[in-house]
C-alpha cells in the first residue's frame, strides 16, 4: 500500500492502523537538504519506504532551477535511506546540457543497487520529532522564536553537523520499547505532551542502560494542552518549575536571554567561574531536587552570577538523564553558530555514556551517515559546502578527510569497497577502522560487510 503526504509532520496526524497497512509513502518535500535528511530519516524509523521527489513540483514543468541542488538532493536521498524520483522529467529530454545532474547520481545508485536496497541508519541518537505546541507554549522575539518544530530541527542539525550518527523518529515510536532499545540516546528537544505509557517506556528505556537528554518544556503539558505544576518525567529529570521570589525574582525581571549590554544571561560549566560562555536563549526557570547534578549554570553576563540550574544530570538504573532548561535547540536552528551546536553535541556524548559508532575530522559542511542492512554495512560522505543554492555548477571539494569507524567486537570488516571510484587509504587497529581521503567532491560511499 502506497499512500502521499505532503510532509513527513502529517505521519503523527494520520490513523495508526493506516500506517500499519503500508509499505512506503510518496514524500513531496521542496525545502533543504538538512529538511530532507530529517524527514526520509523519519520514515525509515518507523519503517517505511520513502520516494522523495528531487526538487518540487511547480508549475514550471519546463524549467529546471537548480542542478547541482538536484544532485545533492539525489545523493542526500538515498545517504538516509530513501529512493529518489523526479516529478517532471521531461524537461531533461529538451534540456541535455542540465541532464548530467541527474544521470550521474542515478547511474551511480544503479550501479551500487545491491549495496544500497533496504539500507536503514545505524541507530545511535534518535530525535523524537514533535510538531504541535500546547496554548502559550511557543515563544516569539525580535530575531528567533522557540517553539516545538524549530527544537526538533535544530537538534536534528546539531547532531548531523557535528558527525553524530543521528535519524529523527516519528513520537509513535514511544510507545514501542523494542524500538527504543535500538537506540543509544533519546533526544526530547521540546515534546511537551507525553502519554503515561510513553513515559513509563522512557522510564523503562534509562534503567536498562539508554541515555536521555529532554530539554526545555518536556513533559510539563497534559493531555488537554494545559500546563502543569510539575514535570511529568520528574522521577527521571531532577527538577521542577521554579517560582522566584525576591532578589531571584527581581534579577529574572531585569535581565533577558536575548538582551544585550550589561542585562543578559548564559549558561557556562557549574562552578567553574572562567569558563565558556554559551548563549542561553529561551529557558524555563527550575529548580534543582535530590538526585539531580548541576552540570551547567544559567549566569548574569555581568559578573557571572549563577541565579539558576541550566543543566541538570542525573542516573536512573543504569542509565544517564540530561535535562536542558534552554530551548538551545530553537536558537540553533535560527543561528547555527558552533558554540552552541558544541554545547548540544556535549550533552548528546555525556547522556550516551559510549563511543559513537564513528568520529569524523572534517568541517561540519561534509555530513556523515552510516546505514545497514544485516550484515551489510553503507558510509555515506555528503559535500555540502554549498548548502542551499548553488547556480555556478562547481562545488569546492572537501580535503583531507578522516573517519573512523568503531567495530562491534568480535566482527571483522570483509569487501571494503568505495563509489564512485576513488582513491583512500585504510588500516584496520583492534576494533577501530581508519579511513583517509584525499578529497571528497559531491558525494562519497563505503561499503563493507561485518563478518
Amino acid at each position: 500500500m502506497r499512500i502521499p503526504l505532503n510532509n513527513a509532520d502529517n505521519m503523527a496526524n494520520e490513523d495508526p492502523r493506516i500506517l500499519r497497512a503500508m509499505d512506503a509513502f510518496l514524500y513531496e518535500r521542496g525545502h533543504s537538504l538538512l529538511e530532507r535528511a530529517e524527514g526520509v530519516s523519519l520514515a525509515r524509523a518507523a519503517g517505511l519506504g520513502v520516494w522523495p521527489y528531487v526538487g518540487v513540483y511547480n508549475n514550471w514543468p519546463r524549467v529546471i532551477p537548480n542542478g547541482l541542488d538536484y544532485q545533492q538532493e539525489i545523493f542526500t536521498t538515498a545517504a538516509f535511506g530513501g529512493a529518489p524520483i523526479i516529478a517532471q522529467p521531461y524537461a531533461y529530454v529538451t534540456q541535455a546540457e542540465n541532464r548530467r545532474w541527474v544521470s550521474l547520481p542515478f547511474s551511480v545508485l544503479k550501479d551500487h543497487e545491491r549495496e544500497l536496497e533496504g539500507a536503514e541508519n545505524v541507530p545511535y541518537v534518535a530525535v523524537v520529532q514533535a510538531t504541535r505546541n500546547p496554548p502559550g507554549h511557543a515563544q516569539t522575539g525580535w530575531f528567533w522564536s522557540a517553539d516545538v518544530r524549530s527544537s526538533t530541527l535544530g537538534a536534528f542539525a546539531a547532531c548531523l553537523y557535528g558527525h553524530v550518527q543521528v535519524c529523527s523518529v516519528p513520537q509513535a515510536v514511544l510507545d514501542e520499547p523494542e524500538s527504543l532499545a535500538r537506540y543509544r540516546v533519546l533526544y526530547l528537544a521540546d515534546s511537551p505532551q507525553l502519554t503515561s505509557r510513553r513515559r513509563e517506556n522512557l522510564q523503562r528505556f534509562v534503567e536498562k542502560g539508554g541515555g536521555l537528554l529532554a530539554c526545555y518544556g518536556t513533559s510539563l503539558y497534559g493531555p488537554a494542552g494545559e500546563r502543569l505544576e510539575r514535570f511529568e518525567l520528574e522521577p527521571l529529570l531532577r527538577v521542577r518549575p521554579a517560582h522566584p521570589q525576591g532578589e531571584l525574582e527581581q534579577t529574572l525581571k531585569s535581565y533577558r536571554c536575548m538582551t544585550g549590554g550589561p542585562n543578559d544571561l548564559y549558561l557556562t560549566p557549574h562552578a567553574t567561574p572562567d569558563g565558556p560562555l554559551v548563549p542561553l536563549g529561551y529557558f524555563e526557570p527550575v529548580e534543582l531536587l535530590d538526585g539531580g547534578s548541576t552540570m551547567m549554570d544559567i549566569v548574569t553576563g555581568d559578573g557571572r552570577r549563577p541565579i539558576l540550574p541550566g543543566v541538570v544530570t542525573s542516573t536512573h538504573g543504569q542509565g544517564r538523564v540530561v535535562y536542558l532548561a534552554s530551548s538551545l535547540e530553537s536558537l540553533y536552528s535560527s543561528t547555527q553558530e558552533s558554540v552552541l551546536g558544541s554545547c548540544l553535541r556535549n550533552l548528546v556524548e555525556y547522556a550516551a555514556a559510549t563511543p559513537p559508532p564513528y568520529q569524523v575530522a572534517a568541517p561540519s559542511s561534509l555530513i556523515a551517515n552510516l546505514t545497514q542492512n544485516g550484515n551489510r554495512r553503507a558510509l555515506h560522505l555528503l559535500n555540502w559546502t554549498t548548502e542551499p543554492d548553488n547556480e555556478s555548477g562547481c562545488l569546492p571539494p572537501v580535503k583531507n578527510v578522516c573517519v573512523r569507524l568503531r567495530i562491534p567486537g568480535g566482527r571483522q570488516v570483509r569487501r571494503l569497497a568505495g563509489f564512485p571510484e576513488t582513491s583512500f587509504r585504510h588500516k584496520q587497529s583492534g576494533q577501530e577502522l581508519e579511513l583517509r581521503f584525499p578529497r571528497i567532491d559531491a558525494y562519497q560511499g563505503i561499503t563493507f560487510e561485518l563478518q
